[in-house]
């Protein structure tokens, strides 16, 4: 998901949908490998229920109109935990991994696997990111093209801004309004401003004699 697919049905408050992006988590799963697999049943004491339940011969569907048994199930978790290449699937959005989740409820139910153990293991596979956790209110102004600014002027090839007081770290940009699509565009960035003070960035030659403006997203610049 990019920042404008999210801020799309974000609140249109621009501060409020910067709150919730930077909140937002995205949750992914990771394959879990045999030897890992191993260990962690191990730990939770069920390798003797899964070696006892081969045995087990009560019909069960994972796929609906396809018959297995509880001995099938535990005999290929066993199998998947002794290869070293094989892994446990456990994305529940993808096919394999559905399977897999479908595969340890019954095995739950057949008495091999306590609920815990099964949810323990699926959560060891979850991979919360924070995708926008570093985004500022200037990115979501700028992503809703909604951005205030001030113009500037160049003083032999640089501009140089002061900002009055302490702000969100971010880098606004240097614009310039070009005279032939009559639009403004980003010719450089002031980076790093943050604190109260002087930053300065370098006017393209080409640019010099253009109209140049500066974002002002949180009111600082004087």
């Amino acid at each position: 998901m990019t920042l404008a697919t999210f801020l799309a049905t974000a609140d249109l408050d621009d501060q409020l949908a910067t709150d919730a992006a930077k909140a937002h988590t995205v949750t992914s799963y990771r394959k879990i490998g045999g030897n890992e697999a191993r260990q962690f049943f191990s730990m939770f004491g069920a390798i003797r229920p899964l070696e006892s339940a081969v045995s087990n011969t009560s019909i069960v569907q994972v796929l609906a109109g396809v018959d297995t048994t509880i001995g099938e199930l535990a005999q290929v978790v066993i199998e998947t935990m002794q290869s070293s290449t094989s892994q446990f699937a456990t994305d529940p959005n993808e096919e394999d991994g559905a399977l897999n989740r479908s595969a340890s409820a019954l095995l739950v139910t057949a008495g091999v696997f306590a609920q815990a153990t099964v949810d323990a293991f699926f959560s060891s596979s979850e991979v919360i990111a924070t995708p926008f956790s570093n985004i500022t209110l200037h990115s979501v102004k700028i992503a809703r093209d909604n951005v205030t600014s001030k113009p500037v002027t160049q003083v032999n090839g640089y501009v140089t801004i002061e900002t009055n007081a302490l702000c969100e770290l971010h880098s606004p940009r240097l614009m310039a309004l070009n005279p032939r699509t009559g639009l403004r565009q980003r010719i450089n960035n002031f980076a790093g401003v943050g604190l109260a003070g002087k930053y300065d960035a370098v006017v393209p030659t080409q640019w010099r004699n253009a109209e140049l403006f500066v974002d002002d997203v949180y009111g600082v610049i004087l």
